[in-house]
């Protein structure tokens, strides 16, 4: 989708237990766009735990 600047592509995923190949959003210069988890993951080695 070159007029909004994505891109899709195919990547490997694991949970931990199995390995999958799924699809991703990447930007115009190909950088693949993170995960909610790798968000996440990012977030709490950054600053710790979510507040509640």
């Amino acid at each position: 989708m070159p007029e909004v600047g994505l891109g899709i592509g195919r990547g490997e995923y694991s949970d931990g237990e199995s390995q999958l190949e799924v699809l991703y959003w990447f930007d115009e210069q190909g950088n693949r766009y993170l995960t909610a988890e790798e968000l996440l993951t990012r977030y709490q080695e950054r600053f710790g735990e979510l507040p509640e």
